[in-house]
């Protein structure tokens, strides 16, 4: 029986949409893959230049026990003083609901932020890192000799990670927290036109205005590679995590930058985030600077 002429005109429109679907599939995936997976190729040679077989990756998250320590004193503490354990002694601790504040607590006790085990854990399933030998250490037990015989990736703004101050005198963008204020702010050490010398993480008309950075420069000494998220409070740090897992802000920025399938130059960006509820929408970028080796 031959099919009714309505029914065969639906039949031929149902093929002739299904061709031309695949047509359209096909030339999107001809044309991503002609621009190098443009919505990937940045972030992915970023990750390349890190997590290397030939040398080991050390992820270094926050140390929020020092951050309670210094909330409690309103004292920063040095990266010298860190290291020695002088900084638990010189300080007169308080009494939290009545009960007085030792040095051994604070010495005893390993806090990290969740926000970081978050990261840490999404940097080690990044297809490079399985390549790789990547080692996650608290920042208290750390030693320099250990920066300088790996990759590093550095979590966390000053006041949570004292190992930042190593690289301070290489950035533009110096992340920082008044204690005394409880506010974070970074210094713009030479501002461009139309940049702040200073921008102050604030609360506005119930939101939060935050800042991080991102800064990927040589390691110390010039050893190897380093990458720095730091951030004027929880949601800036985040802004920073984000941001190279962002295919098309990160993208975006490469290529502002001058990044090719080949190289992506040494930098630091300044990004700036509104938090609302303690939900942070994608950071936007501020300033930037390239870093020289």
């Amino acid at each position: 029986m031959d099919v009714p002429k309505p029914r065969q005109r639906f039949i031929t429109l149902i093929v002739s949409s299904a061709v031309v679907l695949t047509l359209l599939l096909a030339s999107a995936l001809v044309y991503f893959r002609a621009s190098g997976s443009s919505s990937q190729f940045a972030a992915d040679h970023l990750w390349s230049q890190l997590f290397i077989p030939t040398r080991p990756v050390l992820i270094v998250p926050s140390d929020d026990a020092l951050v309670l320590f210094q909330e409690y004193t309103k004292t920063p503490v040095q990266l010298d003083d860190y290291l020695s354990g002088t900084y638990l002694t010189k300080a007169t601790l308080p009494t939290s609901n009545g009960v007085p504040l030792s040095a051994e607590w604070f010495a005893s006790h390993q806090y990290t932020s969740s926000a970081d085990l978050n990261l840490a854990l999404r940097l080690g399933r990044l297809p490079q890192a399985i390549k790789s030998d990547v080692e996650t250490r608290n920042a208290r037990v750390l030693r320099i000799d250990d920066l300088k015989s790996r990759n590093v990736i550095l979590i966390g703004g000053i006041g949570a990670n004292p190992w930042i101050s190593l690289f301070r005198n290489r950035l533009n963008f110096d992340v920082n927290w008044d204690w005394k204020a409880s506010e974070g702010y970074v210094v713009n050490k030479h501002p461009a036109q139309g940049e702040s010398v200073i921008y102050h993480d604030n609360l506005s008309d119930g939101s939060r205005r935050s800042y991080g950075v991102l800064a990927f420069l040589p390691g110390i000494e010039g050893n190897g590679e380093a990458l720095l998220f730091q951030g004027t409070g929880m949601a800036g740090t985040e802004s920073a995590s984000d941001f190279p897992f962002s295919s098309v802000a990160f993208n975006n920025f490469a290529r502002t930058i001058g990044a090719t399938r080949d190289h992506i130059p040494y930098f630091e960006v300044l990004l700036e985030t509104l938090s609302v509820g303690g939900n942070a929408p994608e950071a936007r970028v501020i300033a930037y600077r390239l870093i020289q080796r």
